[in-house]
């Protein structure tokens, strides 16, 4: 392990570090150590939730929308999604996007892809 004494500074909001705090607390992780984690794409041990518990966290947050609210799974997971490996991501996408086209989803239909090549979404 290498010696550690180099420093990088960030700003962020206040909601932000609350809510790496909160991330990085759920984890019994110090806030270094879960940035650090974020940063170099790291496994979080115990942070291994799987599609169904992010589709839950997806339809929990999204009925808090007000309606005529757009959005990606990106934007609705915030630093979770950044937790998430590629592949499970693209798995969590597509299982997403059939659950609205099936109406399984409340209050929600898919609008388009963007250039991006992301699913925008609007709760109605």
């Amino acid at each position: 392990m290498s010696t550690k004494n180099e420093t990088i500074v960030i700003r962020v909001s206040a909601d932000e570090k609350n809510e790496l705090n909160n991330q990085a607390e759920e984890l019994n992780m110090t806030l270094t150590g879960y940035i650090r984690s974020i940063l170099f794409d790291e496994e979080v041990e115990g942070n291994q939730k799987s599609i169904e518990e992010y589709i839950e966290i997806l339809k929990k947050r999204i009925e808090k929308f007000p309606p005529n609210t757009k959005f990606t799974i990106k934007e609705v997971l915030g630093v979770d999604w950044r937790e998430i490996k590629k592949g499970k991501k693209l798995a969590l996408g597509r299982k997403f996007k059939k659950l609205v086209d099936e109406d399984k989803i409340d209050n929600v239909k898919f609008e388009k892809t963007q250039s991006n090549n992301t699913a925008l979404y609007e709760k109605y």
